[in-house]
């Protein structure tokens, strides 16, 4: 999978919904199987991306109040 893609956002719109095409469907079972294989060394709570996130947002809870 090309890891450039996991940090760039992505803007649409006016898009259709409707079946999703072969290419569509590739990428999807490429990122389900990238996902499966990081998850089996880390748990999701614990994946650094997650778990830097959860940090932040409690940060921010605490902060608040």
């Amino acid at each position: 999978m090309n890891s450039s893609l996991h940090s760039r956002p992505v803007v649409a719109e006016r898009l259709p919904n409707g079946p999703s095409g072969a290419r569509s469907l590739a990428l999807l079972r490429e990122a389900g199987v990238h996902a499966r294989q990081n998850f089996l060394r880390t748990p999701p709570a614990e994946h650094p991306h997650f778990a830097s996130r959860r940090d932040t947002s409690f940060r921010r809870h605490q902060n608040s109040g």
